[in-house]
């Protein structure tokens, strides 16, 4: 059995996400979360009792997880979970491998949710923040490969996604030709209706990401398809943003205790 003598597990986090300017305790359903704000010397961390609560390591770093997906989707920033280490009978601050220093105006929390039920909403948030992080530190062609993978997770037939993609890409495109025209930037020169980008981010995006063998292939190293991926990327964020909250139903109160 589990130990309940204090036994902290102590993450480092490198995130843009709003962070509490004061070490601070706060409840997430039934743990007991410590967040500790950056100083020059340590990363801003997150910390849970592992003894208290009777978790592993592994199920304790999956809590912290799911804090920090919610974080992301609520204020739309990165947020990593750095590596760290346990076994502390407190709340141990994280030596400094980063540039990160995360920052609010309150010393507190900044969003009162409690853990996700619905696993589906628990696992697109996840996905989410994955792919976010991917895009902020520039692997275009992975970030569309997690944004498309909400589009699988909530269409799961083939021929119905891509009719409910395109019907997404119509509506964030209407009246806005700067999509079009970073596409086309990015060298992309075909068909910009949206069906055809439905079809294009699909098959020359998304499988030219996922795989290095056959045609299209992406090079990181090649600029233009750089630019093309980013504005891809930047497209299918908008897309995975409105699928959570429309057909997922996860809204974005941070003071409501949940979706």
């Amino acid at each position: 059995m589990l130990s309940r003598d204090p036994d902290f597990l102590n993450l480092g986090v490198n995130t843009g996400v709003e962070w509490p300017t004061a070490e601070t305790e706060y409840d997430f359903g039934r743990w007991k979360i410590v967040a500790m704000p950056p100083t020059t010397e340590h990363e801003a961390s997150l910390h849970i009792d592992l003894g208290r609560h009777r978790l592993t390591r592994a199920e304790g770093a999956s809590v912290l997880n799911q804090v920090m997906s919610i974080a992301v989707w609520l204020d739309d920033q990165f947020g990593a979970i750095l590596t760290g280490m346990a076994g502390s009978t407190k709340p141990s601050a994280v030596p400094r491998t980063t540039q990160s220093f995360p920052s609010s105006i309150v010393p507190h929390w900044t969003n009162a949710w409690n853990p996700i039920a619905d696993q589906r909403q628990r696992l697109a948030l996840a996905i989410y923040r994955e792919a976010v992080n991917m895009q902020h530190f520039h692997s275009m062609p992975f970030a569309v490969v997690g944004f498309y993978r909400i589009a699988e997770l909530v269409w799961a037939k083939g021929l119905e996604r891509g009719d409910a993609l395109e019907i997404h890409i119509a509506d964030i495109i209407a009246g806005d030709t700067i999509w079009l025209q970073q596409l086309k930037w990015g060298g992309y020169i075909g068909d910009t209706s949206p069906k055809a980008l439905a079809v294009h981010i699909r098959e020359e995006c998304r499988n030219a990401a996922a795989h290095a063998a056959g045609d299209p292939i992406i090079n990181p190293d090649d600029a233009a398809h750089q630019h093309g991926m980013a504005a891809v990327a930047t497209l299918m964020r908008r897309v995975a943003r409105t699928v959570i909250q429309k057909e997922l139903k996860v809204g974005r109160d941070r003071w409501k205790t949940g979706p």
